[in-house]
């Protein structure tokens, strides 16, 4: 796969798909000459966003532009396979019941950008007051930005009451045929 931008605005950028390497990994060769120019190796997009990150942060990032070095040459695969975070919307958090799909789209993405690979949702919650939209709907809005960042997505449930009770078991067990 190639992607090749305008030279006059953004260089000439191109995505390669070549040889072995380990999921999320990436090899980076930048360098000017006259025009600027790029090419990013990657197995998957997750790579390239992760190099992205870390060649242009903290120094070369400012609102609307992004600054690279003249010279790169780097390699780099994720120390660990599984970096996820949790998120839990519900009234117990201290903002982020309050905020939108958009706003959690964007927190998403950002964990993604810093090295998160998963996102484990807590699903099921009572309303808060400050919802924007249901529980259940965020966990599909939730589901569909991992899914459109390439991040592993899973829930987890605590059972609050004793399994032996069969109606109750039964009754937690079909909420899970309402996830989307």
């Amino acid at each position: 796969m190639a992607v090749v931008c305008h030279p006059a605005r953004f260089g000439d950028v191109v995505v390669m798909e070549e040889g072995p390497m380990a999921a999320e990994s990436y090899a980076l060769r930048l360098e000017s000459r006259g025009q600027e120019s790029a090419a990013h190796r990657g197995i998957s997009a997750k790579g390239i966003i992760v190099r992205g990150r870390a060649v242009a942060a903290p120094d070369g990032m400012g609102k609307g532009s992004v600054t690279l070095p003249a010279v790169v040459d780097e390699r780099s695969a994720p120390e660990k396979k599984i970096r996820g975070h949790q998120i839990g919307y519900r009234n117990l958090a201290n903002s982020y019941d309050g905020w939108s799909p958009a706003q959690y789209d964007q927190y998403i993405r950002e964990q993604i950008i810093f090295g998160a690979n998963s996102i484990e949702a807590i699903p099921f919650m009572p309303a808060s007051p400050h919802f924007t939209v249901s529980s259940r709907e965020m966990t599909k809005k939730m589901s569909e930005s991992c899914q459109r960042y390439d991040a592993d997505y899973w829930v987890w449930t605590p059972a609050t009451f004793d399994l032996k009770d069969t109606a109750k078991r039964n009754y937690f067990l079909r909420q899970f045929d309402t996830l989307p």
